[in-house]
């Protein structure tokens, strides 16, 4: 094989930055805010994840990381001081790497339109997503799906409004959009992929498929 085509399969193979998407991580831009300029605030490039702490909120890190605070430049600038003999050492040097702080939704946008990381599933949709595969298997579109699913949340909300004596519509329930269906579907893809390789991963180590 050619070295130079070579090289241009590697490099178009491989995964940048800007299409990271995966169960882990994807892609995004979440709200950096100056400390130092009067708490300005820009959108900046990060790697966004769900958070381990708050439950509905990100955490991450800075695709390119910030650099050093001024008040750490002039400190590793100025002139070592010493104590003397049998005195306190210096302190350490500061680490200028910034902390990803925990953020809300309202300060991350995600790249990908269905990031695969993010199962969030709103608790009034989950009983309708089941049904999203049968209905797949069943020969209807994702946009037909959407139309039955909305249809059958509509009926639950009517209910729910006569039971708790709601007068209007202002707490309703969000649609289940076609994204939401497609994005609850193949996490449950995956999901499955994952069961079968463990499976098969078992099997092995107890002799063998066929053994």
């Amino acid at each position: 094989m050619n070295l130079r085509y070579k090289q241009f399969e590697e490099e178009a193979s491989r995964q940048h930055f800007p299409d990271t998407n995966d169960l882990e991580r994807c892609f995004g831009w979440a709200k950096y805010t100056h400390k130092e300029d009067s708490s300005s605030s820009e959108w900046r490039p990060a790697f966004i994840e769900k958070s381990k702490v708050s439950g509905g909120q990100y955490t991450g890190r800075w695709v390119f990381e910030p650099g050093p605070k001024p008040t750490d430049i002039a400190a590793a600038a100025a002139p070592p001081t010493f104590s003397g003999p049998g005195g306190p050492p210096p302190p350490p040097p500061k680490d200028n790497k910034e902390e990803f702080v925990e953020l809300d939704r309202t300060k991350v946008l995600l790249a990908p339109r269905v990031p695969k990381f993010d199962d969030h599933v709103f608790p009034e949709h989950k009983q309708y997503l089941e049904q999203a595969q049968m209905l797949r298997a069943s020969g209807k579109s994702d946009w037909e799906i959407e139309t039955v699913l909305n249809k059958l949340l509509d009926d639950k909300w009517e209910e729910h409004k006569s039971q708790a004596q709601v007068q209007d519509d202002s707490q309703k329930w969000p649609r289940i959009t076609v994204d939401i269906i497609r994005g609850y579907l193949q996490r449950q893809q995956e999901l499955h992929a994952k069961a079968t390789e463990k499976q098969v991963a078992a099997q092995y180590a107890k002799g063998g498929l066929f053994g």
